[in-house]
């Protein structure tokens, strides 16, 4: 069986990086051969370049102009506004020529706010999977820029969706009815020699994943503020990830007011992220609406305790008290509380990450996902026959 994944982006983010997962499992344990269609590289980090490195022969990758149906166009100029939606409308027809000698069985888009897969399912006559992982407009601002009625349309024309979390289920229910259920992402599971061992006298803290606002790290930095003022016990936290400049400037100004240079650290990119968290005592979710929490589970994967607030899919994710923290999203006095907790009192740190690990790796293994995925795909083929 060949599947081609049709993904939005070429950047190394949380979906696509749930998606080389799932064509890894897929290709070893299933025999399935991935496909991947996707926009034009980007310098560094691309996608096409680790398609290209992936073992066994690298994955076949074909990258052409693509254009979201769902965009934020805030702060578009009117005409290029237009001329976007213009695009929108032609491109699919574009990728359908660009790729009619390319073989594939069924189709599986990797996101909610591209189209491009449902144009070539439809052309083919094959299956069409939807892989909802962002809720779009609550954590991105998207709107469907054709409207609601072409949003509905488009998606019902489906022949199955799979949402990351109960959250999005619920959220895409009204256009999907009973074609959408829940697949959590899949997350490898680490060698032992990953595992947080929490064995030195410094609690060290981290928050990874890209830095913008919706990701919460200035909250965080204001918690290790407040923090400083409630423990005279040392604690670092690294901020993980690169991001927007205007941002990133903006949180250096504030550790630098507040004299949080000795305990707060911006790691910018890197390609190490194990490694460095093996090195962390606790790892902190501070979205304002995590679709799924993909780094709170590798967090978990690697015995961190975790810590995250009460929005999106973390609470199905974290079980306060039992698999960690929950606290109310921009209650920073109550995230600087659980933060003083976990320095305080270490046994309940220790196993707080002990049953987040145990729980990480009995529901959100890698092999669980792609068994489940693989199911579905056979599903549906069948279906056709």
């Amino acid at each position: 069986m060949r599947v081609l994944f049709v993904t939005h982006t070429n950047l190394m983010e949380g979906a696509n990086r749930s998606m080389l997962q799932l064509m890894k499992e897929l290709r070893q344990n299933h025999g399935i051969t991935p496909v991947v269609v996707c926009p034009k590289a980007t310098p560094t980090h691309s996608l096409t370049e680790v398609c290209k490195n992936m073992a066994q022969g690298g994955v076949e990758c074909h990258t052409l102009p693509m254009a979201w149906f769902q965009n934020n166009f805030d702060n578009y100029p009117k005409v290029k506004s237009m001329l976007y939606r213009i695009a929108s409308v032609f491109l699919p027809y574009y990728a359908i020529f660009k790729l009619r000698k390319v073989k594939f069985d069924l189709v599986h888009s990797n996101g909610s706010v591209i189209d491009t897969g449902a144009y070539l399912a439809w052309a083919r006559r094959v299956p069409h999977v939807w892989h909802l992982r962002e809720f779009g407009y609550e954590d991105f601002g998207l709107k469907p820029i054709l409207g609601q009625w072409y949003a509905k349309w488009i998606y019902r024309k489906c022949s199955h969706a799979i949402a990351i979390s109960k959250a999005i289920e619920a959220k895409f229910k009204p256009y999907f009815h009973d074609k959408v259920s829940t697949i959590y992402n899949g997350i490898d599971e680490k060698d032992d020699s990953l595992l947080a061992t929490h064995d030195s006298e410094v609690t060290t803290f981290c928050i990874a994943g890209r830095i913008k606002p919706s990701k919460g790290q200035m909250g965080v930095a204001k918690a290790c503020a407040l923090l400083k003022t409630l423990t005279s016990k040392p604690f670092k936290m690294l901020v993980v990830g690169a991001g927007l400049p205007e941002y990133v400037t903006e949180l250096k100004q504030f550790i630098a007011e507040h004299q949080l240079q000795d305990h707060i650290t911006i790691t910018g990119y890197r390609d190490d992220v194990p490694q460095l968290l093996k090195q962390c005592d606790v790892g902190i979710m501070a979205s304002s609406n995590e679709a799924f929490g993909r780094v709170t589970v590798e967090y978990m994967m690697q015995n961190l305790a975790v810590i995250a607030s009460r929005a999106g899919a973390n609470p199905e994710i974290v079980t306060h008290g039992e698999t960690g923290l929950l606290y109310t999203l921009g209650d920073t006095e109550q995230l600087a509380h659980h933060m003083k907790r976990l320095i305080d009192d270490r046994p309940f740190l220790q196993a707080l990450a002990q049953r987040g690990h145990t729980h990480a790796r009995q529901h959100f293994s890698s092999v669980k996902n792609s068994d489940s995925i693989a199911a579905l795909y056979h599903q549906l083929l069948t279906k056709r026959k």
